[in-house]
Parts: structure tokens; sequence; C-alpha cells
């Protein structure tokens, strides 16, 4: 891994940490009012992103701390986090949807699906790829 991709994986989890730091300053708001319907869903939106946010937090920092020389342990036990992150996100893009219907909002749904999509694809070709 090049000095430029180091500094661009830096910059994303810094992005990702400053996300993470939202939905925990977010959570504290809706567990005040935990009985209205709207924020209950908010709260356990916010949960499932908040773990996706961790989850990808620690897949970044590992390839961070080997400069993506990933040992096939290694990769086994990422690709099983990113197993569950993959499942998470679906969860995440349902609530997603259904939040909007409660909150008679609009929520880009393909906008929503794009990004994770593209961050997952990003993700695991980072740890499928193989240096030599």
């Amino acid at each position: 891994m090049n000095k430029t991709q180091l500094h661009q994986l830096r910059s994303f989890r810094s992005n990702m940490l400053d996300d993470l730091e939202t939905c925990v300053a977010q959570k504290a708001l809706y567990i005040e009012y935990f009985d209205d319907a709207a924020s209950f869903g908010k709260l356990m939106t916010l949960t499932v992103r908040q773990k996706i946010t961790t989850g990808f937090i620690e897949i970044l920092n590992k390839l961070i701390v080997t400069r993506g020389l990933l040992l096939d342990s290694d990769r086994a036990i990422l690709l099983n986090k990113m197993k569950i992150i993959t499942k998470r996100t679906k969860i995440q893009l349902v609530q997603i949807a259904k939040l909007s219907k409660i909150m008679n909002t609009f929520t880009s749904n393909t906008v929503n699906l794009m990004y994770y999509n593209k961050l997952l694809g990003a993700i695991y070709r980072m740890i499928l790829h193989k240096t030599t």
C-alpha cells in the first residue's frame, strides 16, 4: 500500500470517527424520549448505524496497521466481520425505509443503498487484495 492510499484510509477513518461521535450524540438526545414511537425508531436506527461504523473503524484500523499486508488468518477474521456488517447494513436500510414512513419524511433509499454498496465493495476489495 503506497502513502497516498494509506493517507486516504486514515482520512476515511477520521470521517468514520466523526460519524460515530455524531451517532453517540444523537442517541443521547433520543434516549430521553424513549416512549415516543418515532424516537424509539430513531434510537434503534442510530444503534445499528453505530455498530456498523464501529465495525468499519475496526477493519480500517487493521488495514492501516498492517498497511494492507494481511495474513490469511487476519483476512478470514476481517471477512467474518464484514459478513456481520453486511447483515447490519441490510437491517439499517430497512429501518431507514420504515422510519421515513413513520415520520412522514422523504429519505432517499437509493442514496443510502448506493453509499453502503460502494462502501462495502471498497472495503471488501481492500481486504481481498493480495500483494506479492
